[in-house]
């Protein structure tokens, strides 16, 4: 591939990436990747949970050992998972920022949820900010294996599950409110 060619796909992406409908697409698309990976994953997840809540690694027999070796695979995971939660949702916004008009420069190449979510005009309470914050954190933390203090990761806590739910119907409501299409007004799948 010449550089020509290079210059032209570049042209296509960032002509696609200005469609709210592509945008919104995309973040459609990234939230059902999310989703299928976090079902894979929520199971051992939970099941690791509990061992490490009942006993001391010292107590653990063989079968714990190699349940808990297995499932502490899957925690890997869910960085990644949280952060196609993350990407989905910063394409969701930018989405809705685009149909709005408001989509700058410097708010089309952050990662911040919270930003976005703010020039968008969407309200949240402090739980949704909260979790916004955490799934910003898991842009970089999915991306690059460094440390952090979130040690089972944060997809099956039942509450922010329904952090994300609501969040997702203020976003449908503010894409439909702009004039958004409706094939597009759900982000969840």
């Amino acid at each position: 591939m010449n550089g020509e060619e290079i210059e032209r796909r570049h042209q296509e992406m960032r002509a696609y990436l200005n469609e709210p409908d592509s945008r919104m697409g995309m973040a459609k698309t990234l939230r059902y990747a999310a989703e299928v990976l976090a079902e894979r994953i929520m199971p051992a997840l939970q099941l690791r949970h509990r061992l490490h809540q009942q006993r001391q690694w010292a107590e653990y027999d063989e079968s714990d050992k190699a349940k808990d070796h297995a499932a502490s695979k899957d925690e890997d995971l869910t960085r990644v998972s949280e952060m196609l939660f993350q990407m989905s949702y910063e394409n969701a916004f930018k989405a809705l920022l685009l149909l709005q008009g408001k989509l700058s420069k410097k708010l089309g190449s952050t990662h911040n949820l919270e930003k976005l979510q703010q020039a968008s005009g969407i309200q949240v309470d402090e739980l949704e900010r909260q979790y916004l914050a955490m799934l910003s954190r898991m842009n970089q933390l999915g991306r690059y294996q460094v440390t952090s203090d979130d040690k089972y990761g944060m997809l099956w806590h039942g509450e922010l599950k329904d952090r994300r739910t609501i969040l997702d119907q203020k976003l449908s409501e503010a894409w439909l409110a702009g004039g958004g299409s409706l094939r597009n007004s759900s982000i969840s799948s």
